[in-house]
């Protein structure tokens, strides 16, 4: 199913095949792409102040993440993530981090620091594998890591080296996250119940869920606008 992201006024929206798979840009009210982005099996979706589009793609010879120009299908940096690559985020430094099951070592997230340019690539934490891994990762505007794995909403703070907190409670199984950008609420996807969490940021206690009253029967991402971008 497709993984969402809004960046400023646009949502991107991945799309996977049998052989090989885009991402689709939408402007604000449009039913149809204003542009599509070539890729193997996209996941998470992130976009940068510039207007500079990351796509974390499992692919079919291992976890890559992908750097495209607005408007240009093909990707200009490409980077290996030594594992299936799900989840992706970038923050005003031109850092990027991609969430991916990293072998042998589990569940973890990974960092290009200064971008894609020289793929010079870091692992940060590691996770044991007790969940699937989920196309979602996210950036706070103090670059802490959101980070959903399981029934938990992990925020990590620098240098990332290990879980500084976590925000909701009653979860099942989290699928996707969303900071608003003013930072206050966060939302959260939860597959296992097919609802939506809104999250105080800042205390970490849930405001409201949302679920089949309000139209929603299958949760697997989310967005907001407009939302958090660095």
């Amino acid at each position: 199913s497709p993984t969402r992201r809004s960046s400023g006024l646009n949502l991107y929206g991945t799309n996977q095949a049998p052989s090989s798979g885009d991402i689709a840009e939408y402007a604000p009210g449009a039913t149809s792409p204003s542009s599509t982005y070539n890729a193997s099996q996209p996941e998470g979706v992130a976009v940068d102040r510039h207007g500079n589009i990351f796509v974390a793609d499992t692919s079919y010879s291992g976890g890559v993440v992908n750097q495209y120009a607005q408007g240009v299908k093909n990707a200009i940096a490409s980077c290996t993530v030594a594992g299936n690559a799900f989840g992706v985020a970038v923050d005003a430094h031109g850092d990027v981090f991609v969430s991916a099951e990293l072998g042998d070592n589990g569940p973890g997230v990974v960092e290009f620091s200064g971008g894609l340019s020289s793929c010079n690539r870091t692992t940060l934490i590691n996770f044991e594998y007790l969940y699937p891994m989920q196309p979602s990762l996210a950036l706070d505007a103090n670059d802490d890591l959101i980070f959903p794995f399981g029934p938990n909403v992990n925020v990590i703070d620098p240098p990332y080296s290990a879980v500084t907190r976590t925000v909701g409670s009653g979860l099942s199984s989290v699928s996707g996250v969303s900071l608003n950008k003013k930072n206050k609420l966060l939302f959260a996807s939860d597959s296992g119940t097919n609802t939506v969490t809104v999250i105080n940021y800042q205390t970490g206690a849930n405001v409201k869920q949302l679920g089949l009253p309000y139209g929603i029967s299958q949760a697997n991402g989310v967005v907001d606008a407009p939302n958090a971008v660095y």
